[in-house]
């Protein structure tokens, strides 16, 4: 008689997928969020928040905070909602160099967790130059992408709410809807409460920062309403939202884009361009200044937002409902077998899985080195 397999060891919770995503993503941030504060000396969006809630806590408006020639030192005054500032209150018990390192962290790990059940297909996204860039410059994109798989997570939708707008057009049902919308006016009841004045200080923030125009009003940008003619899928109405929604040209706020590639060949591609795109915007620079960068940034992007929107068209025009609840009910992990997948993956796969490693290589030695990103 053959004798009985003996049951995995370890603890439980470890075993499922999403714990060892958001165990596995939360320690590449980790690395790479120290080897940043070892050899990087250039402020990080978290910083801004940070002092914004410093004074916050001192009763005094985080918008007089910030700025140029105010008691923290940055090009505008803070542009972000109260909500942002709220967020991050529990980071300034600790100081800024270990708050971006716990930032970054909490990122990589919601992130991971978000993914956990599809790591194996998704692994390319945690290459991109959009994650890489989000974690050293602290900020957000990886907690509202994750909301998209984890509806818990849209509680962090409200740090953002031009992107929670766009999340709201790509909902897969109402308790998602009710979920994002929700959590929304209870976070902006709560701000008010905290601070009443707050969106006039906010306006008048904005009114000082440079002019910002959505993705779809760039050349050829009008091309990414074709994603319209795929409307029925969620993932068509979030691209649409999101080329429409009004944003400075960032790399890290491409990694939401992720949500709409399907394969492993779709996001190891998405990925590689991402890295394309940083490294053409950093051989066309230095620019003369921040608003050259972004204009030359917003033009650039569309290598990214054609290819996927040509993913976009090449899907029907329907809500797969077999293949959304076959992908909710199979883990596709990392799984003990995972060298089995290696092999039996596509040649092509294998070679873009490795560009997109060196790639990596090459993003995080460059920015460290130049001391920028």
């Amino acid at each position: 008689m053959m004798p009985a397999s003996a049951p995995p060891s370890g603890p439980t919770f470890l075993r499922r997928p999403e714990v060892r995503g958001a165990l596995l993503v939360g320690a590449l941030a980790l690395l790479l969020a120290l080897l940043r504060a070892h050899r990087a000396t250039w402020p990080t969006d978290l910083d801004q928040w940070y002092f914004a809630g410093r004074a916050m806590l001192q009763g005094r408006s985080p918008y007089d905070a910030v700025g140029p020639t105010r008691e923290f030192q940055w090009s505008w005054r803070l542009n972000y909602p109260l909500s942002t500032v709220i967020f991050t209150l529990p980071l300034t018990l600790l100081s800024v160099p270990v708050a971006r390192i716990v930032f970054s962290v909490l990122g990589g790990g919601v992130l991971g967790y978000a993914l956990g059940k599809d790591a194996f297909r998704r692994v390319g996204a945690v290459l991109s130059a959009a994650f890489l860039i989000a974690v050293f410059r602290n900020q957000w994109s990886p907690f509202y992408t994750a909301a998209w798989f984890v509806p818990l997570a849209a509680l962090l939708l409200a740090a953002k709410p031009n992107m929670a707008v766009a999340f709201v057009a790509g909902v897969r049902s109402w308790r998602q809807f009710r979920w994002i919308v929700g959590i929304g006016l209870a976070i902006g009841v709560a701000s008010l409460i905290a601070r009443p004045a707050w969106p006039l200080e906010w306006l008048m923030s904005l009114r000082e920062m440079p002019r910002v125009v959505s993705p779809i009003m760039r050349p050829f940008g009008f091309l990414y309403a074709l994603a319209l003619l795929k409307w029925r899928r969620p993932e068509a109405r979030l691209f649409f939202a999101l080329v429409c929604v009004p944003q400075t040209p960032s790399l890290y706020d491409l990694l939401p884009l992720f949500i709409v590639t399907r394969s492993t060949r779709e996001v190891l591609v998405l990925s590689l361009l991402t890295h394309v795109l940083f490294f053409t915007i950093a051989a066309l620079g230095p620019f003369v200044d921040f608003n050259a960068y972004a204009h030359r940034l917003g033009e650039l992007s569309i290598v990214v937002y054609l290819p996927v929107l040509f993913m976009l068209l090449r899907r029907p025009n329907a809500l797969d409902e077999a293949a959304v609840a076959a992908t909710a009910s199979t883990p596709t992990g990392f799984p003990a077998g995972l060298r089995a997948r290696i092999e039996a993956a596509a040649r092509l796969d294998v070679l873009l899985l490795l560009a997109n490693a060196v790639a990596a290589i090459l993003f995080v030695w460059f920015t460290t080195t130049t001391n920028g990103g």
